[in-house]
C-alpha cells in the first residue's frame, strides 16, 4: 500500500525510461490532450492518493488500483474536491528459450471541474464543480524475442466535450513501440516509434490531423563500468517530433508565430551524456 504522492505502477514506467534527450525522455502518448483542450492531466505524472498493488508467489500475476485526488499531483486543492481512479493488470508466461514474456492492461478514469466560484475575478482555489470526466485505456507487452525486446502499448483517450470547448467527445489513438538490442550486458541499442492521431475533434469542422503526432528516438547506452553498488553509462539519442498544427510536447513555445491547423512543427535533439548511478 504506498500513500502519498507517489509514480503509478505501469509496465511502461516513463521516469525508468532508458531514454533521455530532450524529445525522447517521455512518452508523447502520457501528456497528450487536444489542442484547445483545457485538461490538465499527465499519466505519466506522479500523483497524489493512495495505491494497492499486488502479485502472485512467482509475480506472474500482478494488479493495482489507486484513487487519487483529481489534481495531477499538485498539492492542496487546486481545483474541486473531486477523486479520480487507475488500475493495471498484466500477466507474465514462460515462452521456453525465448524467456518469460508479459502482457498487460492499463486504464485512468478522471474528473475535471468546469466552473469556479471567483475573487476579483480569479478562480478561487478548491471552489471546482461542473466535474467533467475524463478517461485513459490500453493495453501494452514486454517481449523477448532472443536479443532483442519488444515493448508495444496502445492507448485510447477520450475528454468530456466541456473540457474541450466544442460539441463532441474528442477521442485519439496513440501508438509506440521501444526495441531493444542486447548485444551484451553492457551495450544496448534502443529506439522507439510514437504515433498520436486523432480520431475525433470536438469541433466537427476541425481539421482531422490537428494535433496528431510522429515521434522518433535512436540511441545506445554502453556501461563501461557496472558493480553491484554503482554504474556509468555513456549514452548516445537523437530524437525527432513532428507536431501537426500545436507545440510540440517537449516544448514550451515561447517566440513560435501563430500555428494554423495544418503546419507540420518539427522538434529535433541530440545528446551525448554519461549517466552515473548507485
Amino acid at each position: 500500500l504506498k500513500v502519498g504522492k507517489v509514480e503509478l505502477d505501469k509496465m511502461r514506467a516513463e521516469r525508468r525510461a532508458r531514454m533521455l534527450s530532450s524529445n525522447g525522455t517521455f512518452y508523447q502518448g502520457y501528456h497528450f490532450v487536444p489542442v484547445g483542450d483545457g485538461t490538465t492531466f499527465g499519466l505519466g505524472d506522479n500523483q497524489i492518493g493512495a495505491e494497492w498493488l499486488g502479485h502472485s508467489v512467482n509475480s506472474y500475476t500482478r494488479f493495482s488500483l489507486a484513487v487519487l485526488g483529481s489534481t495531477d499531483g499538485t498539492p492542496g486543492l487546486p481545483a474541486g474536491k473531486s477523486y479520480d481512479g487507475a488500475f493495471t493488470l498484466s500477466q507474465a508466461f514462460d515462452a521456453g528459450r525465448l524467456g518469460v514474456e508479459r502482457v498487460g492492461v492499463y486504464g485512468y478514469m478522471g474528473r475535471t471541474p468546469t466552473v469556479f466560484q471567483t475573487s476579483g475575478g480569479a478562480p478561487i482555489p478548491g471552489t471546482g464543480t461542473g466535474n467533467k470526466t475524463f478517461y485513459r485505456v490500453g493495453a501494452v507487452g514486454d517481449l523477448f524475442l532472443g536479443k532483442l525486446e519488444f515493448l508495444p502499448l496502445f492507448m485510447h483517450g477520450s475528454d468530456d466535450k466541456d473540457l474541450a470547448g466544442g460539441t463532441q467527445n474528442p477521442t485519439w489513438n496513440n501508438g509506440l513501440l521501444e526495441l531493444h538490442y542486447y548485444v551484451n550486458p553492457q551495450l544496448v541499442f534502443t529506439e522507439r516509434n510514437e504515433i498520436i492521431r486523432m480520431s475525433r475533434q470536438a469541433d466537427p469542422a476541425t481539421p482531422k490531423t490537428l494535433g496528431n503526432i510522429d515521434a522518433f528516438t535512436f540511441g545506445y547506452r554502453w556501461y563501461p563500468i557496472m558493480f553491484s553498488r554503482a554504474g556509468l553509462a555513456m549514452v548516445g539519442e537523437l530524437s525527432f517530433t513532428k507536431t501537426i498544427g500545436g507545440v510540440p510536447l517537449s516544448g514550451d513555445g515561447v517566440g513560435l508565430p501563430p500555428l494554423s491547423a495544418s503546419t507540420p512543427v518539427r522538434s529535433t535533439s541530440v545528446l551525448l551524456a554519461l549517466d552515473f548511478d548507485f
